[in-house]
C-alpha cells in the first residue's frame, strides 16, 4: 500500500510539471477556406500573472485525389501594449505524410501595425489521395483575459487528375499509322 502512495504522488507531480496539453480535432471541409481556433478558459489557466495553455490540434484533410495544397496560419500577436495575447505555434506537419514543399517566414500581415497578425504560409505540390493529420502544436497566451485565438486561412486544393486515357479508336488510328510507316519502309527497301 506504500508503493502505491509513492506512486500516486509521483504521478501527481509529473502532472503538474507538465501542464496543460489542450487539443482539438477538426475535419477540414476544403470548400470552406477559413478555420477560426479561439482559446478560453478553462484552456487558458490563470499562472505567473497571465492565462496559458499548450496545445496540440489535429486538422483531418481527406482528399479523394491527389493534387497540390496550400493554407495560411495567422497567429494572433498583440505583444504590445495594455492588453498583451498572442498564440506562438511551434510545429505544423503532417504525422502520416511529407513535408511541405515550401513554407513561408513567419511575418506581420501589417508590417505597419504592431498588433497586426504573424502569418506563414504551407504548401504541398503533390498529395496522393487519402487521409491526413494535420499536427498544429504552439502555446497560448493572454494576459488579462482569458482569450485569444489562431486562424488557418485561405485553405486551397488543386486536383491534379489522372493522366488522361486515349479512347480505343484513337490507338487504333495511332495503330494503323505505324502499319502504314511500316509498310512502306518495307516497301522501300524492296525497290
Amino acid at each position: 500500500m506504500k508503493q502505491f502512495g509513492i506512486w500516486a504522488i509521483a504521478l501527481v507531480f509529473v502532472s503538474c510539471l507538465a501542464g496543460n496539453v489542450f487539443s482539438q480535432t477538426i475535419t477540414v471541409d476544403l470548400d470552406d477556406p477559413d478555420y477560426y481556433r479561439p482559446f478560453y478558459d478553462p484552456e487558458l489557466v490563470y499562472e505567473n500573472g497571465a492565462y496559458q495553455a499548450d496545445f496540440t490540434d489535429t486538422f483531418i484533410f481527406n482528399l479523394t485525389e491527389s493534387g497540390s495544397l496550400s493554407f495560411t496560419l495567422s497567429e494572433k500577436d498583440s505583444r504590445e501594449g495594455f492588453f498583451p495575447e498572442w498564440v506562438d505555434i511551434t510545429d505544423a506537419s503532417f504525422g502520416n505524410g511529407p513535408a511541405p514543399t515550401t513554407v513561408t517566414p513567419w511575418e506581420k500581415a501589417d508590417p505597419y501595425y504592431s498588433g497586426s497578425n504573424l502569418v506563414s504560409t504551407y504548401t504541398w505540390d503533390d498529395l496522393a489521395a487519402g487521409q491526413y493529420n494535420l499536427s498544429v502544436a504552439g502555446e497560448a497566451y493572454a494576459k488579462s483575459y482569458p482569450s485569444t485565438h489562431y486562424w488557418m486561412e485561405d485553405v486551397s486544393f488543386q486536383a491534379t487528375g489522372p493522366a488522361p486515357v486515349p479512347e480505343p479508336a484513337t490507338m487504333t488510328l495511332a495503330g494503323l499509322g505505324l502499319l502504314g510507316i511500316a509498310g512502306l519502309s518495307r516497301k522501300r527497301k524492296q525497290q
